[in-house]
């Protein structure tokens, strides 16, 4: 699973080489003949990457061989993205010569030729956020109820934090937010907030999301003691509700320098802490912690029927309905693996298919349920979708995706295939991806907003997509700052670290970079230099993302952009 993008690299790099632009260059430097072995060596090759993908889990010297494979096809891609450089003949040739010796080792593994078959998704079906809140009735009435008991007097205790404590994929989050939003819960309360702390615990930046849920400031300018007396200033005298989601912070001190600015509140303030954690819920709860057990088998059946089956459908399959149980158990009670599979399977009637996922292989991996599930939905996606899903880990978890945002960035990447009508835009088949996946439940809490639809990824995706990604994708932060010569993406979730330690440590190590994230809750580039830098040392960077404070109104003259799917966006500071 490792080597996920080998497939649709090979796919690509084949579209690039049919491609017009490709056909002149053929004739115009005499490469009629480097460019068709090439081909002729990556349809070869191309042939066998299914079955490859399929054995690498259970053979480490196939692994090895797509690890490898990867590496001379991203070469090959960026050698074709620049193709109008002089050196093109030269790196051509190396680059035939490096495929050539892999291709010959492929007959060891005895692969076999495999079409792959692309599913076609119904798009009917509306946007429905299956929350996983069936059968967690009485789970929103004990804790609503625990929310109301008295507060105690004692300081100490001030303001109340009640820990929701489970696995992940149980619908701790969704809960949490029905019952914060619950009508008889929000009438107790004179402001109503939110933030997702996730890995990274940094309390400048969970006091920026508090302020931003607060009053939808950004307060990127802002440095910690101007952020404290802002959050100060918001919570004073204010009777307010908190949810703190996905803490995974496990250190005490960290916790103890952000509870004295929460306690500011007004006298029966409450705040409720999502966590896979029990440590995270000794050191933050000031009661018991509200243990969220496994959903009952019984629900668990009846949430998956609803996201399967259309309606009316159920009466008709009886043997759909017998297949579909077997499937529920072995999603082992965890609502999001429920989910997933339900609706990977909606409107399908063809019994095979239904067996083909509870008779996969995945099942038998290391896993509570959840995993398998979620790598066997990720099979079935249709190849064009796979590399746009791995994408989107690059983003940090907890990301507000947008969705033509989302679809530029891909573009930038050259991800979205070119529609069989000449009247659709690129646009418009990205905006379809993004529907598909958002179908399939890849995506969810969709909604529309003034610029486009509005969407998440669970944090199990973008797991999912990261162990999938692996060494494709770096986070630059607090806790890492370290680089390999085989990533691709960065993410940047502390930019001086970024520009002061890893960037001179290791400047060889970035010249294969293609996109840069600087994530929205934090300053990137904090000067022309920096920004010139992120220009300058990426030669094949295809896109640099910039939050909304960046002070850059132009590029700059010496960075000029030749690539036309290279896209670098600067916003102007409001």
């Amino acid at each position: 699973m490792a080597e996920a993008f080998a497939t649709e690299i090979a796919k690509s790099l084949l579209g690039k080489l049919g491609s017009c632009a490709v056909q002149e260059f053929r004739l115009a430097w005499g490469l009629e003949d480097d460019l068709a072995r090439l081909e002729e060596r990556l349809k070869a090759i191309n042939a066998v990457l299914s079955d490859a993908e399929k054995q690498q889990s259970k053979n480490d010297r196939i692994r090895l061989w797509l690890h490898k494979l990867r590496e001379v096809l991203y070469d090959a891609e960026d050698v074709l993205d620049e193709i109008e450089c002089e050196t093109l003949r030269r790196q051509i040739k190396s680059i035939i010569e490096r495929l050539a010796e892999i291709s010959s080792l492929k007959s060891e593994f005895n692969l076999s030729e495999q079409q792959p078959i692309d599913e076609e998704t119904e798009m009917n079906r509306s946007f429905e956020n299956f929350s996983g809140l069936i059968g967690r009735d009485k789970d929103k009435e004990r804790i609503i109820s625990l929310l109301e008991a008295p507060s105690k007097v004692d300081h100490d205790a001030h303001p109340f934090v009640l820990p929701i404590v489970g696995m992940g994929g149980l619908g701790k989050t969704s809960l949490a937010k029905s019952v914060c939003d619950a009508e008889n819960v929000k009438s107790h309360f004179d402001l109503k907030m939110e933030a997702c702390v996730s890995d990274d615990f940094s309390l400048k930046q969970v006091i920026q999301k508090i302020i931003k849920s607060a009053t939808g400031e950004r307060c990127a300018d802002l440095d910690e003691g101007e952020l404290e007396k802002k959050l100060e200033g918001i919570l004073n005298g204010k009777k307010y509700l908190l949810l703190l989601d996905d803490v995974w912070n496990e250190d005490a001190e960290k916790w103890l320098l952000l509870k004295p600015f929460l306690s500011k509140g007004a006298g029966g303030s409450k705040i409720i802490v999502t966590t896979r954690s029990q440590r995270v819920a000794e050191i933050m709860g000031t009661v018991t912690a509200y243990n969220l057990s496994l959903l009952g088998q019984k629900d668990c059946l009846s949430l998956f029927n609803k996201c399967a089956f259309k309606e009316g459908q159920m009466e008709l399959h009886s043997n759909l309905v017998a297949i579909g149980k077997e499937i529920v158990e072995k999603c082992k009670q965890v609502p999001l693996a429920v989910i997933n599979l339900g609706t990977q399977l909606y409107g399908k009637t063809d019994e095979k298919e239904w067996e083909s996922v509870r008779d996969s292989e995945k099942w038998e991996e290391e896993g509570d349920g959840i995993l398998p599930a979620l790598k066997i939905s990720y099979q079935r996606l249709p190849t064009h979708l796979k590399r746009c899903f791995l994408y989107c880990s690059v983003f940090p978890k907890d990301y507000e995706f947008v969705d033509l945002e989302l679809v530029q960035f891909w573009m930038a990447h050259g991800l979205i295939l070119q529609s069989s009508n000449p009247n659709e835009k690129l646009e418009d088949v990205g905006l379809r991806y993004v529907r598909e996946l958002i179908s399939r439940c890849f995506f969810q809490d969709y909604k529309d907003g003034m610029v486009g639809a509005i969407f998440k990824m669970h944090d199990l995706m973008h797991d999912l997509a990261s162990s999938l990604a692996q060494n494709e994708f770096s986070i630059i932060s607090s806790q890492n700052h370290q680089i390999s010569k085989m990533t691709r993406h960065v993410t940047v979730l502390d930019s001086d670290l970024f520009f002061h330690k890893t960037l001179p440590k290791s400047p060889n190590n970035f010249h294969q970079v293609r996109s840069i994230v600087f994530a929205d809750s934090i300053v990137g580039p904090t000067c022309k230099t920096d920004f010139e830098k992120c220009l300058l040392e990426f030669k094949h960077l295809r896109s640099l993302e910039l939050i909304d404070d960046a002070e850059f109104e132009a590029f700059p003259k010496m960075c000029s952009i030749r690539r036309a799917a290279q896209r670098c966006e600067v916003h102007d500071q409001p």
